[in-house]
């Protein structure tokens, strides 16, 4: 495999096995999870996600599963929206895991996402000023090393509702400024085109230049399982390298939008130095950077998919 192509692909995927549309018991998306880790394609999976109320489950149905081998990298999904008094349920949920969790675990990330009330009645600065309390508060409860992604309200139109909250997360993190949780990300649902909320190319690319400005990292979830454009979805390889090249290179809305549509496998290079889309090239180190600073993972169920797409395409 080309470096560039590993630096891209490395720990990529979170895997939503417990979620819509597969559903998986606790158990068998574990075991999924840790079945897929072992085989050579693995080193693509990052964390296991997990709905913040079946963490008891995780520890108490899947113990044997869990003991030996690596540790199972969590990202946890709460219920709350984190600027309401509830969050104390999700923290303290998160509490009684780190405590008396499975040994085996690491807890890595927090998402949850914004009410469409808190969006729409709170004034910006009072959305921003909770985001401290919410970054305050994790940290004072031993868990500074989370990455915490928020997700926008499923409310009014699409593009305005990301964009605001771009703003919001944006001024948070150039206030608050390192390490995590003090940066907050954004977690971005894309459905397919044919939905109602679906964000075109050229809303997605809009909204990967807005967090690159607004140093916001990004997380995308949903219909992601294809390595190029297919039945209306997005690529994964174009939805990285469109992130990678936002990061890297100085590029115009539409020909990040036009990435994204690329359905045809020879228009990226991959090599020792490198990846590269027409004139825009990235080279490893700002691959890494990217990958760490903006386009941080996508989060999607259907991992047997997405390496069957690659290794047709002789990827992997």
């Amino acid at each position: 495999m080309r470096a560039s192509l590993g630096a891209l692909l490395t720990e990529i995927l979170d895997y939503t096995g417990m979620f819509p549309p597969a559903d998986l018991p606790v158990e068998d998306a574990v075991q999924n999870y840790l079945d897929y880790r072992s085989r050579p394609e693995g080193f693509i999976l990052g964390r296991f996600v997990c709905p913040a109320e079946e963490l008891s489950d995780l520890t108490r149905r899947c113990g044997n599963l869990l003991s030996g081998g690596p540790p199972c990298r969590l990202a946890v999904v709460g219920r709350e929206d984190p600027l309401s008094p509830e969050l104390v349920r999700d923290v303290r949920l998160l509490d009684e895991f780190a405590r008396y969790g499975h040994a085996n675990t690491t807890l890595e990330a927090f998402e949850t996402r914004l009410s469409g009330q808190t969006l729409d009645e709170w004034e910006a600065d009072d959305v921003v000023e909770g985001l401290n309390v919410l970054a305050t508060t994790l940290v004072e409860r031993h868990f500074g090393a989370l990455r915490v992604f928020l997700e926008p309200p499923a409310v009014g139109e699409p593009k305005t509702v990301t964009r605001r909250t771009i703003e919001i997360l944006g001024r948070h993190n150039v206030g608050r400024g390192e390490p995590a949780p003090t940066r907050i990300g954004l977690k971005l649902p894309i459905s397919d085109s044919q939905t109602p909320s679906a964000l075109s190319a050229e809303d997605l690319a809009s909204a990967m230049i807005a967090c690159r400005d607004a140093s916001v990292p990004l997380k995308l979830a949903g219909e992601l399982h294809h390595a190029l454009p297919a039945a209306n979805e997005y690529g994964v390889l174009n939805v990285l390298a469109a992130g990678v090249i936002a990061a890297s290179c100085e590029v115009a809305e539409s020909e990040l939008a036009a990435l994204l549509r690329t359905d045809d496998p020879g228009a990226f290079t991959f090599d020792e130095e490198g990846l590269a889309w027409g004139r825009l090239r990235a080279s490893i180190s700002e691959i890494e950077t990217a990958r760490r600073e903006l386009m941080v993972c996508v989060a999607t169920g259907r991992f047997e998919e997405l390496v069957a797409d690659l290794k047709a395409l002789r990827l992997l």
